[in-house]
């Protein structure tokens, strides 16, 4: 059953990323995105990052938030479900924050080695983390956070811990800002005497907001140990006070769920790898929405809820 807990993780990731092949990396859900801003954008948030959600994305877009909380729920395939909850504040000269994730998979039919019945079980991934950020100066802001990784399936279970560290430079050029990431640096993870590495994330990548009402990002990402590249690209249009449109596209979802359906007529496989959504703002509370279609493997909602106090 050890290995059950990879294979989950990573039909998990499937259906949100678009990972095809077998990977040498465990704990799959930290690949899964958090926010509906984010995920609209196609994935691109690295330098575009702020508040609670830069937790996952970036750690230096923690620098100079308000305090504000966060939740984000995300609809996968049958039970399946992730979620996102975090919390920022200043502190210590900086801002501190912290963040849970949580990917549940519902109730499950095991099966023995003659695939016939062998009861009800439950799986769960689980990251617990903690991130502080601080300007150095007015252009460069830099970001640290650790995390504790905990896997469960049946009655086996297993843990771990892992870094995240970013920055984020406002360059000379008005508007335009880059971003530097790397994620899940630490030792292997063990599950039930199983180790394999974690899916170690290094991502760069831009936003540029100095154009009337648009704000265009663009992130470069590459996991070495599973041999893994992503290019994500997203557009925000400020359509109205407190309304923001955005899409974005996401090179790994655009390989997801393809269809045998060639003319597209049953499914959505000719939109795989775009995405769609909207932020809408009101005093101190945010409602952001995100669509992605990943076509034969259905469709992922997210929705996030936000306030500032």
């Amino acid at each position: 059953m050890k290995n059950k807990i990879l294979t989950l993780s990573a039909a998990a990731v499937l259906a949100l990323t678009g990972t095809l092949k077998a990977e040498v990396s465990s704990a799959a859900f930290l690949k899964i995105g958090a926010g509906a801003e984010a995920a609209a954008l196609g994935g691109a948030y690295g330098a575009a990052a702020q508040g609670p959600d830069a937790i996952y994305w970036n750690p230096a877009g923690l620098a100079g938030s308000e305090r504000a909380v966060t939740l984000t729920h995300t609809a996968l395939y049958a039970e399946a479900s992730h979620d996102f909850a975090a919390f920022t504040a200043k502190g210590f000269g900086g801002n501190l924050g912290a963040a849970i994730t949580w990917l549940s998979y519902g109730s499950l039919n095991g099966r023995d080695i003659n695939g016939l019945s062998a009861g009800g079980f439950s799986a769960e991934d689980m990251a617990l983390s903690l991130a502080y950020a601080r300007s150095i100066n007015k252009d460069l802001n830099l970001g640290i956070a650790g995390k504790y990784i905990h896997s469960r399936i049946g009655g086996e279970s297993g843990g771990g811990f892992a870094l995240d560290a970013g920055a984020t430079w406002a360059t000379p050029v008005e508007g335009l800002k880059a971003a530097l990431t790397a994620q899940n640096l630490g030792p292997e993870f063990k599950f039930s005497g199983d180790k394999r590495p974690l899916p170690q994330t290094y991502a760069l990548g831009a936003s540029y907001a100095g154009i009337n009402k648009l704000e265009l990002t663009l992130e470069g990402r590459t996991r070495p140990k599973d041999g893994d590249d992503e290019l994500c690209l997203g557009a925000g249009y400020k359509a109205a006070k407190g309304l923001v449109l955005r899409a974005g596209y996401n090179s790994k979802a655009a390989k997801a769920g393809k269809s045998e359906d060639t003319k597209g007529l049953k499914t959505l496989d000719n939109l795989r790898g775009l995405s769609a959504g909207f932020g809408a703002e009101l005093n101190t509370f945010k409602l952001d929405y995100a669509f992605t279609p990943y076509g034969e493997l259905g469709n992922a909602q997210r929705i996030t809820l936000s306030v500032k106090f």
